[in-house]
């Protein structure tokens, strides 16, 4: 049964994702989920220890941007022995009136979600992996450790408005995944010390889980959480640098065709490599000051570049100034 919801899911996101889906007269929603200490499929081979869900939806998207309702939902404690789970799928008029719960946002009384005007095919899915994962085939063996996540959608745009005053409307679809989430945020009542937390909706069913705090609280603070570690990164690159800079200016002509080889194999020097190896090399043909300095100007440039965005800049950074300030 795994390995044709599997089969199922690859099938329906190649079609979302050639945008070739052409369904409008049917609405097909799936989910897989697993939580396991060891799960073994034998075709394709893989095997599978925690956590793995996936959730595909392929349904017609109409002209006014409406979409059916569809909402799904699992909860865990995480655990892999005697694991607390509690899981929710539910379509159409069942998944608004179970996502509506704490809303306050009055679905009933928004007719752009009526399903009227012409229909195009839509897809929207999500795959996820938490924990180890081995997939063996006979030319491409993979092996993943950690958290993977996959989303993918093929949305077609509605219209609104008469004549003239017609608008683009792009339909509604959410989803997330938490694994730190309290049990007191869950979306409805769940056993004690839920911990891991996955949801999933379309249509109407998104707009009503948009509008929930629990959920914009989740958003906000991941948000917060990103600005702040982008802050945190920001600052240590700038004190690495500026160290950098500060032995870089005690640097002897015979070190700095290391330092600047050093530089350009980090990619620290991202579009300026040949540059300065112009420069530098115009330098030590006519050793004039202000050569010099137009290829030092160049690496300061490369080096005070920062990147807080990304984490591993940071050590990539650091350990280069470790290197200047070692032959300065």
């Amino acid at each position: 049964m795994n390995l044709r919801i599997n089969r199922f899911f690859q099938g329906i996101l190649m079609i979302g994702i050639l945008s070739a889906c052409t369904t409008t007269n049917e609405v097909v929603f799936v989910t897989k989920s697993s939580l396991s200490i060891a799960e073994i499929e034998t075709t394709p081979a893989e095997i599978n220890v925690g956590y793995s869900r996936v959730e595909g939806y392929l349904a017609p998207a109409y002209e006014n941007g409406a979409l059916p309702p569809v909402v799904s939902s699992i909860r865990s404690d995480g655990t892999l022995f005697s694991p607390k789970i509690q899981q929710l799928y539910a379509t159409g008029a069942a998944a608004n009136l179970l996502a509506s719960s704490s809303s306050t946002y009055d679905y009933t009384n928004d007719q752009t979600e009526d399903l009227i005007g012409e229909k195009k095919g839509m897809f929207f899915g999500t795959s996820t992996n938490l924990g180890f994962k081995v997939g063996l085939t006979r030319n491409n063996p993979s092996i993943n450790i950690g958290y993977k996540r996959i989303e993918a959608s093929y949305i077609p745009l509605g219209s609104s408005g008469e004549g003239g005053t017609k608008v683009d409307v792009y339909p509604s679809v959410i989803a997330s995944i938490d694994t730190t989430i309290p049990a007191t945020r869950a979306i409805d009542a769940n056993p004690d010390g839920l911990q891991v937390g996955q949801y999933f909706a379309t249509g109407t069913a998104a707009k009503i889980m948009a509008t929930k705090r629990h959920v914009q609280t989740a958003f906000e603070e991941k948000a917060e959480s990103a600005i702040a570690k982008y802050r945190q990164e920001l600052t240590k690159q700038n004190q690495s640098a500026l160290h950098t800079l500060k032995c870089a200016a005690f640097l002897t002509d015979d070190k700095w065709p290391q330092v600047l080889e050093a530089a350009k194999t980090s990619k620290l020097l991202i579009g300026l490599e040949n540059v300065i190896t112009q420069k530098w090399q115009a330098y030590e043909s006519n050793k004039t000051a202000a050569n010099r300095q137009e290829a030092i100007k160049l690496y300061y440039a490369g080096i005070a570049d920062v990147d807080g965005s990304q984490s591993t800049y940071s050590a990539v950074l650091e350990a280069h100034r470790t290197l200047v300030c070692s032959l300065a």
